[in-house]
């Protein structure tokens, strides 16, 4: 029986049904197990955390493996992409997407165990040249913080003629909008602190792959170093990814009505949001994702004083890190170390609300901060 990804998000991960039988998986509070079992000890394998993982990887066709952080099932992916080389492994990947990654990919090269090769890609087009010298590419689509897009199916075309394996980060898609493998990449991450648990209050990341011997061996990484997901945090990631499909279809069609007034906002000086049809990712958008999603990036003018103090005029978006909740989150990214944007440049988090409120708010903000009607 054919199922779509929202019964997928709802249904997945359940235990057996029998009379009297919890409807969730519980967590297993508990960091060792009597012998005679394959499980024997939490960090092996937990109860939540193995529903969370089946409800993922039902969602985006393949093995999802649960990590303690996002950044941590990235350091797995390259750890394990490296596994039998006897050189430096060798990554492409995009300039100016999440600074977390980038801060991993760049200390592993200081540290001798990668040669990474930073490209300022626009477009698809600018990464393919370089593929041919590389052992994993890594994109990220739609991208943190300016929203551009890259053609997984040509990139994937592109890395199994080089034999390079291709991970996209789907964070801002999340698997209801977007599904890298089912386009030919061989592994996708989330960081599950932001849509998959959906509420702004656990630390969690997910891989997920269709290569039976790349999951196995994420495993073994996993477990040898540590990075597992807490029971709690497993237990809240799963209830949060109940809700995943409704939460962002509300939150994608706030984010399309919001951009389109910001867009005729005087103030506002430039937008970035490939639903929008001035967006020159929106064809790629229509393409390979099912909509364009609930993230959205302005500039705004003047000094970075005007631009905070915007920030924080909001009073239902909240002036915050992170993205991905119910909740809208703005944020100045450029005042984060190591962010080399436009000092005026706000990344939005759409949320669930009102959209009547939202552009309220976002109006009365303005007007607060710039004087403007």
């Amino acid at each position: 029986m054919h199922l779509e990804l929202s019964t997928l998000a709802v249904h997945s991960g359940r235990p057996d049904r029998y009379p009297g039988a919890p409807l969730s998986v519980p967590p297993t509070m508990s960091s060792t197990y009597v012998a005679g079992a394959s499980r024997e000890y939490s960090r092996q394998e937990e109860a939540a955390a193995i529903a969370f993982e089946q409800a993922v990887g039902a969602l985006e066709g393949g093995r999802a493996l649960a990590f303690s952080s996002g950044v941590a099932a990235a350091a797995a992916v390259v750890a394990v992409a490296s596994h039998g080389l006897r050189r430096p492994l060798r990554v492409l990947a995009q300039s100016g997407m999440y600074t977390g990654t980038l801060a991993l990919l760049r200390n592993e090269e200081a540290a001798g165990h990668l040669l990474l090769a930073e490209v300022d890609a626009v477009e698809t087009s600018d990464l393919l040249p370089h593929i041919a010298e590389a052992d994993l590419v890594w994109v990220e689509t739609p991208s943190n913080p300016l929203l551009r897009l890259y053609d997984i199916a040509e990139l994937a075309g592109a890395c199994r003629r080089s034999r390079a394996r291709l991970c996209v980060d789907s964070t801002f898609a999340t698997p209801i909008l977007q599904n890298p493998l089912a386009l030919g990449a061989d592994i996708v991450v989330h960081s599950a602190s932001k849509y998959l648990g959906g509420h702004s209050d656990l630390i969690a990341g997910v891989a997920v792959t269709s290569d039976g011997t790349f999951g196995d061996l994420l495993h073994d990484q996993r477990t040898r170093y540590g990075a597992v997901l807490g029971p709690m945090e497993a237990f809240l990631a799963l209830r949060g990814l109940r809700t995943l499909a409704v939460r962002v279809e509300r939150a994608t069609a706030n984010a399309a009505v919001l951009a389109a007034m910001l867009r005729e906002h005087p103030t506002v000086m430039e937008i970035y949001y490939p639903g929008l049809d001035s967006s020159p990712y929106r064809r790629l958008a229509e393409s390979q994702m099912r909509q364009a999603g609930a993230m959205l990036s302005m500039v705004l003018p003047g000094a970075p004083y005007l631009v905070e103090r915007f920030c924080d005029s909001l009073r239902i978006a909240v002036n915050s890190t992170s993205l991905g909740g119910v909740e809208t989150q703005v944020e100045r990214r450029a005042k984060h170390p190591g962010e080399l944007i436009d000092p005026g440049l706000v990344r939005v988090s759409v949320g669930i609300e009102s959209i009547g409120d939202l552009m309220e708010d976002f109006r009365s903000a303005l007007k607060s901060a710039y004087h403007v009607s």
